[in-house]
């Protein structure tokens, strides 16, 4: 795994920055997962993500949402996180492989609050790309 990007429950801005990434770089080389996923492991996405997702022709119906692991963090060239430091595992705190994006949590329920989200990922997304070489 080239690139992981991880947020709080990975229901939302992580599952998004996975699949435009792996969209529009060409490549199926990130991945995506929660600091604390709980109870929704292997979850499906809320359906508002999924059908905002769609209005971009990105289809995310068959997404789970998936726990951060040592295991996974250990083998990414990269690790993009939307969580904030102090919301990290111990063993991230102090990895170099951390890049934080500020982008606020998304209502899950609310259109216009994921398309606003979506948005800013997309274009965070397209910049890595750009930067990195990967389109």
């Amino acid at each position: 795994m080239e690139i992981l990007f991880i947020c709080r429950e990975n229901r939302v801005r992580s599952q998004m920055a996975q699949a435009f990434f792996n969209r529009l770089s060409g490549h199926a080389s990130a991945e995506s997962a929660g600091t604390d996923v709980g109870g929704y492991e292997g979850e499906p996405l809320n359906e508002f993500v999924v059908a905002c997702m769609n209005d971009l022709d990105v289809d995310l119906s068959e997404a789970r949402t998936r726990q951060l692991t040592p295991a996974m963090a250990a083998v990414a060239g990269k690790i993009i996180s939307f969580a904030p430091k102090d919301r990290l595992p111990g063993y991230l705190k102090d990895s170099r492989k951390v890049i934080f994006w500020d982008v606020e949590e998304a209502d899950e329920n609310v259109y216009i609050d994921l398309a606003r989200v979506r948005d800013r990922i997309k274009g965070l997304v397209e910049g890595l790309i750009k930067a990195t070489g990967h389109g």
